[in-house]
């Protein structure tokens, strides 16, 4: 049997090619993962389904309606709002006396509303009324332009309407319905009740 004897020189070098062959292995090494790595992985892969959008307020508009009526009086009155002709409206929302912080919703799936949120998004000023009905007979209303119910949006840069956008749903939010008998009574008889509507009407979409 011989043994092999090294120098101290030649051992020094046998040991360096082995560090110099490891560190070759290691720098294949990510090449070697990113070949075997799934498509999934890649923070670019086409296939990763996108983030859901974000929904969002885009235009708010507050109302106050005061008004009075002869008579004691406790039916509920009746708000909604249309462009003329009336072929493009949100359903009719009760006003009860003694509401508060009541909401009410509508989306394209209700009926009668698709109408209206393509007009809101066409891009055109348009005019919109916006109605208060009471049981015991007369009706408030206030028309407006859309560039004035939407106001530039919460972002304020919608204009004239919600050209852009995308309106998912309308709500509608009864802060504060109340009558009062015989309230300031202005024929001095008693038979007088005065009306009092405070609520919001909000468009949630994605911008």
């Amino acid at each position: 049997m011989y043994l092999l004897s090294l120098t101290g020189e030649q051992e020094s070098r046998a040991l360096q090619s082995e560090r110099t062959v490891m560190c070759r292995k290691i720098a294949l090494l990510p090449i070697i993962l990113m070949l075997v790595a799934p498509a999934g992985c890649s923070d670019d892969d086409p296939a990763a389904p996108a983030p859901p959008r974000e929904e969002v307020r885009l235009a708010i508009y507050s109302y106050e309606f005061l008004a009075g009526s002869r008579g004691i009086h406790t039916d509920p009155a009746t708000f909604w709002i249309e462009y003329p002709g009336g072929a493009a409206r949100l359903p009719d929302v009760d006003l009860v006396n003694g509401t508060m912080g009541t909401t009410v919703e509508f989306d394209r799936a209700t009926a009668g509303t698709r109408a209206f949120f393509d007009k809101l998004i066409n891009g055109v000023d348009e005019t919109t009324v916006s109605n208060v009905e009471f049981i015991v007979g007369g009706t408030m209303f206030r028309t407006l332009l859309e560039s004035d119910l939407i106001d530039g949006g919460v972002s304020g840069t919608l204009s004239p309407d919600l050209d852009g956008t995308t309106v998912k749903k309308a709500v509608v939010h009864v802060d504060s319905v109340w009558y009062e008998s015989p309230g300031e009574d202005p024929n001095r008889d008693g038979d007088w009740t005065d009306f009092h509507y405070y609520f919001r009407l909000e468009f949630i979409g994605y911008l």
